[in-house]
């Protein structure tokens, strides 16, 4: 099938055939750079404010192990547990090459197999913690500076307590912010469709799967074997 396209996923088939293709406007299908850059301007409000709230935190306390454990888990999470539990799933991880071509972890080595099935369970609930301990360890740590600064009754002034307070808000809004602006501009179009956080129509998932047989197939016998699945999950 190609170096580029080796298990023959339409997304990275001849681009020739989009134009004819009933989902073509419906879904992020293709690489396109652009949605990538989008991506980039949306992530940007929650990682300055996240930067700079975890560096004054740490200059104020003199603290310094809430930063690097927190360093130590994104780089962990975004190299190898994300690109296990969710991106090896998507037709973008399918293409040629040994790095990732998509909207959110483009340049990431592929270190896993490409599974055409969905997701299980235990796969989406791994992810959305790791999502929580991603979104919320900055504010909760800049918190915790806070109640130190208010320990201390007023022995820093009050302009880096006013500070911490200014970004640990900002990073609270701006993590808000980003959730909802994925869920309006890239879920309802993203293909990978077992993600938590997909919202793309049942009825256009299906006509993708149509279109791709081996994720069809994969798709089918995982749902084939779901109630197997369900029924050794409650009895565990």
């Amino acid at each position: 099938m190609g170096d580029e396209n080796p298990h023959g996923v339409c997304t990275w088939g001849d681009a020739s055939e989009c134009g004819e293709c009933a989902l073509n406007g419906r879904l992020s299908c293709r690489w396109e750079a652009g949605r990538l850059w989008g991506f980039v301007a949306l992530s940007l409000p929650f990682a300055a404010t996240t930067v700079l709230g975890m560096v004054l935190t740490g200059s104020l306390t003199i603290n310094w192990a809430p930063q690097a454990a927190y360093t130590a888990f994104v780089l962990l999470f975004f190299t190898i547990v994300e690109t296990r539990l969710l991106c090896r799933h998507c037709p973008h991880y399918a293409g040629g090459g040994v790095t990732i071509r998509c909207f959110a972890n483009y340049g990431l080595p592929k270190l896993w197999r490409f599974q055409p099935g969905p997701m299980s369970r235990t796969e989406k609930a791994g992810l959305m913690a790791c999502f929580a301990v991603f979104g919320l360890y900055p504010v909760l740590t800049m918190a915790a500076g806070i109640w130190f600064l208010i320990e201390k009754h007023g022995s820093y002034g009050f302009t880096p307590l006013l500070g911490l307070v200014g970004l640990a808000i900002a990073n609270a809004a701006s993590a808000a912010s980003f959730i909802y602006l994925l869920n309006l501009f890239y879920c309802p179009r993203c293909v990978n469709f077992s993600c938590p956080l997909n919202g793309v129509p049942e009825d256009v998932v299906e006509e993708y799967l149509l279109r791709n047989p081996v994720m069809k197939g994969a798709w089918d016998s995982f749902n084939e074997r779901r109630p197997e699945l369900d029924e050794g999950a409650g009895n565990g």
